[in-house]
């Protein structure tokens, strides 16, 4: 692992203008990223002004990826990571209790697949670890996350691609985790077992043809099978009927978009089953006057909640791993969700969308912003102001709202491959984060991002 770390940083330095042949491979390439992130944040645990919990943060992320084509029509992919795991190694470079060759260890190989032209009739096959699904996704991404931990996750899965006339068609057959003695674990000490997560999409944006725009539309299924063990009481399954649809008009200027996901399946974990019947309703729209240099946006976004804990029907909206976002605070800021202590939301995060845990209150959010690339200093500044409102949807006779948060950014662009982005945000909780009558006191945050990138 060290000498394939040692090969990466040599050919990093050279970064995307090296290309060539190397141990029989063709077109070599290398690219990468590095992330830093610094935050101070207060009022996280408690939204009350009368004790100290400010906290400060920073974090980094290092991506190097290496490709080469392995033969005629197969290419392959490698790429290295290290995030910040908050559970033991440090968050920064340069911790005290670890050397340079101690911070080697903290890499992991998170993409290592070939990917296969026209192969069985398919226009892409692509196997082995692999980051799957798309950077904001309600129901299912496995990627680098731009949440405060710079998280990253993969899966090892086989993706396969074909374009059938008008309709692109993508298939996910994934395998999260693996217990090859599942049949034998009859105690499930561990809860181990066979965890799958699969799922078929068909989409395209040449159904409806106007002049001027365009009509993208899509429908996919997604199922995760958690087969704890052998025994039939002790699995659960969760399927999600998808459709979206949307609107680019004006070309391009204006983006509408409408997204209904159903969740089915049962969760017969414990031996009761419990049937999933949630849904979710995400409606986004945008507006961008590039000429100007301005844009403005809303969002509405509203997830089922369940009024009866204790029946067999599961009304909570939920999803696979989503990335879903909606503020610094609200569904960035990790920390903020992990150390609430006077929270009525013990129990489940709102930072993984809008999933609200097993038979949980389901959530209501509503957000506007909008953007201005100020038009001076060479273009390079663009500033942003967002606002949102949350609230749950079930919650008996407790009070519902979480609060409303106001975001401020700037971002600077160096250039195509350095950015940095800065900003302040302030979430007003409301009744239902601490509960009536408890501090409710501003909860803000300052943060900054830099970004550097090299090749595709």
């Amino acid at each position: 692992m060290r000498k394939l770390l040692a090969v990466f940083a040599a050919l990093g330095m050279a970064g995307s203008a090296f290309s060539g042949d190397l141990l029989g491979l063709k077109n070599l390439s290398v690219d990468g990223s590095i992330e830093y992130l610094g935050k101070q944040a207060n009022n996280q645990t408690d939204a009350d002004d009368g004790n100290e919990d400010s906290t400060g943060d920073t974090a980094s992320r290092v991506r190097l990826g290496l490709n080469a084509q392995v033969t005629e029509g197969v290419s392959s992919r490698i790429e290295v990571v290290r995030y910040p795991d908050w559970a033991g190694n440090p968050a920064m470079f340069g911790d005290d209790t670890e050397s340079v060759n101690d911070e080697l260890d903290n890499f992991e190989v998170l993409n290592a697949y070939l990917e296969l032209d026209n192969i069985l009739g398919l226009d892409k096959a692509k196997i082995g670890r692999q980051y799957v699904g798309r950077p904001g996704d309600l129901i299912a991404y496995f990627g680098p996350f731009n949440d405060d931990y710079l998280y990253v996750t993969s899966l090892s899965s086989l993706v396969l691609s074909k374009k059938v006339g008008p309709v692109n068609v993508n298939a996910v057959l994934a395998k999260a985790n693996d217990d090859d003695f599942v049949a034998f674990d009859t105690d499930d000490g561990d809860g181990s077992g066979d965890e799958n997560i699969n799922w078929i999409t068909a989409s395209s944006d040449e159904l409806i043809k106007v002049e001027g725009a365009t009509f993208p539309l899509e429908i996919g299924l997604y199922q995760w099978l958690d087969q704890n063990t052998d025994n039939a009481d002790d699995n659960q399954t969760l399927n999600i009927y998808d459709l979206r649809a949307g609107a680019n008009l004006l070309d391009n200027a204006l983006k509408l978009s409408l997204e209904y996901a159903m969740n089915a399946g049962q969760d017969n974990n414990g031996g009761t089953a419990v049937d999933y019947k949630g849904n979710a309703l995400v409606f986004k729209a945008a507006y961008d006057n590039e000429d100007n240099g301005w844009g403005v946006k809303a969002l509405y976004a509203n997830a089922s909640g369940d009024d009866n804990g204790a029946d067999t029907k599961d009304e909570a909206f939920h999803s696979i791993s989503s990335d879903f976002r909606y503020g610094q605070i609200l569904s960035n800021d990790t920390n903020f969700w992990s150390s609430y202590a006077g929270s009525n939301l013990t129990g489940y995060s709102l930072s993984g969308g809008l999933d609200t845990d097993s038979q949980g209150p389901g959530l209501n959010i509503i957000g506007l912003g909008g953007n201005y690339n100020l038009p001076i200093l060479d273009k390079k500044y663009t500033v942003y102001a967002d606002y949102f409102m949350a609230k749950l949807n079930e919650t008996g006779t407790l009070p519902d709202d979480i609060g409303n948060e106001i975001d401020l950014t700037v971002k600077y662009v160096h250039n195509d491959n350095v950015s940095v982005k800065a900003g302040y945000a302030m979430l007003m909780p409301g009744d239902g984060l601490n509960g009536t009558g408890a501090p409710d006191d501003d909860i803000t945050k300052l943060w900054a991002k830099l970004m550097v990138k090299w090749g595709k």
